[in-house]
């Protein structure tokens, strides 16, 4: 009979950030992923891994979200879908390995997963307790939406002076004098 996992979630750039989940440990990881999204109020198409590492934080294997991400990941470690693997076996040497919900892949955040207890009643998956704000999730992406990027943004970088281009004291490249034997440029 399978267990209910209380996991607590936790964010090591926020000490006052902890979210207590509450799943079955036959439910999958993806029904784990979706139970966080909600839990911190993230989209539902967020796209994010569970990433398990060991004592050393050496990555052990990847749980990616989606199976169109597969090509994407070549950690040189096992890679399997959320589908394919339950809660129980996400947390199936806990004394060794770490599990780390990867919701931030440009700015290289993650949540801390740790398994709590084993001993309740089993129920449907739910959010048990809520303390502190979720972290915004940054990306490449979100900088479209920056100021930075607007019309009216200044990019100009003042008067550029040549001689500060090179680091060294050769002249910059003059076409007159190419700097390869342009007869024999593709070794012909």
């Amino acid at each position: 009979m399978p267990k209910q996992y209380i996991i607590l979630l936790t964010f090591p750039e926020d000490d006052t950030f902890l979210r207590i989940l509450s799943i079955p440990g036959d439910a999958s990881a993806k029904q784990l992923h979706r139970l966080i999204l909600d839990a911190v109020a993230y989209p539902p198409d967020t796209i994010a891994t569970f990433d398990i590492v060991d004592n050393e934080n050496n990555l052990q294997k990847e749980l990616l979200c989606d199976a169109d991400f597969l090509e994407l990941s070549d950690k040189g470690v096992p890679t399997l879908l959320m589908d394919d693997l339950s809660v129980a076996e996400l947390f199936a040497d806990p004394e060794h390995l770490s599990c780390l919900y990867v919701f931030d892949f440009f700015g290289n955040r993650a949540f801390h997963l740790r398994l709590f207890n084993t001993e309740h009643t089993i129920s449907d998956p739910k959010v048990v307790q809520k303390r502190g704000e979720a972290p915004a999730p940054e990306s490449e992406w979100d900088a479209a939406d920056n100021d930075i990027f607007s019309d009216d943004a200044d990019l100009s970088f003042g008067e550029l002076n040549e001689d500060e281009l090179y680091d060294s004291e050769e002249p910059p490249y003059d076409s007159e004098d190419p700097p390869y034997d342009s007869e024999d440029s593709f070794g012909v």
